[in-house]
């Protein structure tokens, strides 16, 4: 009976030693260059592992060689494309390195950077909502490394669908962020009542009209935002409408008029990494200006 409670004792103290190993685990040393690291999609765990990611959500880290980081730089990518797209079709890296940016590049696939999932969505990034993910297990648990912690100089940036995202992000998290880069999105589904994407994630316009003007909608909650931004959009565009990007580029300019905010629109531009590589050197001389 003693040896029974013993062994029971035992495995108890063992299981909370891993707990324990796991919740509060020791930071991971991040070498030069780019390294992939993982995240937990969901639960109560919130901390960086190394790969493989099996169950985890992939993140790729590019620390510069040679100096200390001056800034932290949340990338995130369009509609279903890799996270490394950036880093292989655009000058993202080499530019990173002279700015002196540490960069991040999560994997975030198919996703409106949605808040939360309602009855009708049918498009569902994973278990947990992307932008309710960047938010509670991305952010936090890069922070327990010590990167993008509050106070610091922090830029988020994406292009396509990952402009969307890097305006919600902004302006959910102006604690954090300093200023924000969009390239290419979009930021009042409402104006986009038939967009299949929207519907997936929102339900049908029709149906939900007060759903998609008030969640994850950047451009009716323009009244609040608070940080600097640099937006860019091709004018011969033909995936994502460039009146999203001039019109709220002028709402933000109407309601915040003292607010460092920049707007590029070159005439010949298209929604391909021809023109996103264009944009890198430009945002990153912006996010250099903020103090």
């Amino acid at each position: 009976m003693k040896i029974f409670f013993r062994i029971n004792q035992f495995i108890f103290y063992i299981s909370l030693v891993l707990m324990s190993s796991e919740i509060f685990s020791e930071k991971i040393e991040l070498k030069v260059g780019v390294q992939t690291v993982c995240i937990p999609k969901d639960g109560s765990v919130v901390t960086l592992t190394l790969p493989p990611c099996t169950n985890k959500i992939a993140v790729d880290i590019y620390t510069p060689e040679d100096k200390k980081p001056v800034a932290d730089v949340l990338v995130l990518n369009g509609w279903s494309f890799p996270r490394d797209d950036w880093q292989k079709k655009t000058r993202i890296l080499k530019s990173g390195k002279e700015k002196g940016f540490r960069l991040i590049f999560p994997e975030m696939g198919k996703t409106n950077y949605e808040s939360e999932y309602f009855p009708e969505t049918k498009l569902k990034w994973s278990t947990t909502p992307g932008g309710k993910w960047v938010r509670e297990f991305l952010i936090p648990s890069l922070q327990q490394n010590g990167i993008l912690l509050k106070g610091g100089k922090n830029f988020v940036m994406g292009l396509s669908t990952g402009g969307r995202g890097a305006a919600i992000i902004g302006y959910t998290e102006p604690a954090i962020f300093k200023a924000a880069a969009s390239v290419s999105g979009d930021f009042d589904q409402a104006t986009m009542p038939k967009d299949r994407l929207m519907t997936g994630s929102y339900g049908s316009y029709e149906e939900n009209k007060e759903r998609w003007e008030t969640v994850d909608n950047v451009y009716r909650s323009a009244k609040e935002w608070k940080i600097p931004i640099y937006l860019g959009h091709g004018q011969a565009d033909k995936i994502s409408p460039f009146i999203q990007t001039k019109n709220f580029y002028l709402k933000l300019k109407e309601l915040h008029p003292n607010l460092k905010i920049i707007f590029n629109d070159p005439k010949e531009a298209e929604h391909d990494y021809k023109y996103w590589d264009s944009e890198v050197d430009p945002i990153f001389q912006f996010f250099s200006s903020i103090k």
